[in-house]
């Protein structure tokens, strides 16, 4: 009789190569009973391997997994600057064992990059493009008329590129403002309900300021959006970018508009990834079960015939 164990991403170790890539390590590990085998009643069948490189992560500008904080873990290291005392929550995750809870508190998130040049020297008018991931799941929108920004960057109050959700109308909209004219795409999501969303900015040409650029969005791995007449961000070296809040002091409500959601596995490329990419990427993430091990793959090391391994 055939069984089969089936492996989830869950089941993985996380661990290093040598070269510091990323990847996934599983161990498997079963103890076989054969009273027929009078040699032994009792044995092991053990399998490790290393399988599922994260992709792209020569690309990663910045990624929070927020496992154990909120570090940074590509190898830029920008750390997110934690403002307001934010907790990681272990009880609604939707990858591995963490993520950050905004709870529209004043004056509460995170910044990515404050006043420096550290993502500028990454994505200012980078030939290559842009692709910003998360899975986010709202409570509610925020505190400024349900609003609540998600991810936010400013240069100024004419150039910004943020993702914001308004509870109101269930909407999660993409924009980009360039020197006061605004291009944006709404989409939608479920309260209490994870969403993953995927926007890909790929420029063209280098007319920066022009509106001839292309934004490919992705919802729960479903090209949703695909449009050539979009902006590209105008970053300079005292942008300013958070996660959870406004990136522009308090507004006239007192507030910073802050979120009131939860986000998880955060990541910006510096790099327009294409559909085929897109498409692998999203694989990586959305693949499940991993891999189904059968009995009939098992070698009983001590079952000499190897006609009947068992699971």
């Amino acid at each position: 009789m055939e069984i089969k164990t089936t492996l989830f991403s869950k089941d993985a170790h996380k661990t290093l190569d040598e070269s510091g890539l990323r990847y996934n390590e599983y161990t498997w590990n079963n103890i076989n009973l054969n009273p027929t085998n009078t040699s032994s009643k009792m044995s092991l069948s053990s399998l490790n391997f290393k399988t599922s490189y994260e992709p792209f992560q020569t690309n990663t500008v910045v990624r929070y997994n927020f496992e154990e904080g909120f570090n940074d873990i590509s190898s830029n290291k920008y750390d997110a600057i934690n403002q307001g005392n934010l907790v990681i929550e272990r009880n609604i995750v939707k990858n591995g064992v963490g993520s950050v809870r905004f709870q529209k508190v004043i004056s509460q998130g995170l910044y990515i990059d404050q006043n420096s040049d550290k993502l500028y020297n990454h994505l200012y008018q980078n030939l290559a493009g842009i692709t910003i991931g998360l899975w986010y799941r709202p409570v509610t929108g925020g505190n400024q008329g349900n609003l609540g920004r998600i991810f936010y960057g400013i240069k100024d109050t004419n150039n910004i590129i943020q993702l914001q959700h308004n509870s109101s109308i269930t909407n999660i909209t993409f924009s980009i403002s360039i020197n006061g004219v605004s291009k944006s795409y709404p989409s939608t999501v479920i309260a209490n309900e994870w969403s993953h969303f995927l926007w890909v900015i790929q420029p063209s040409g280098n007319a920066w300021n022009g509106g001839d650029h292309t934004w490919r969005i992705y919802k729960n791995g479903v090209l949703v959006n695909n449009t050539s007449t979009r902006h590209y961000p105008d970053f300079s070296q005292v942008y300013t970018f958070t996660l959870g809040k406004w990136g522009q002091g308090l507004d006239a409500q007192g507030n910073e508009r802050e979120a009131d959601g939860y986000l998880d596995d955060f990541f910006i490329l510096d790099k327009a990834l294409s559909t085929t990419e897109a498409t692998y990427l999203l694989s990586e993430i959305y693949t499940e079960p991993i891999f189904t091990i059968k009995s009939d793959d098992v070698i009983d090391t001590y079952n000499t015939d190897n006609k009947n391994a068992l699971i």
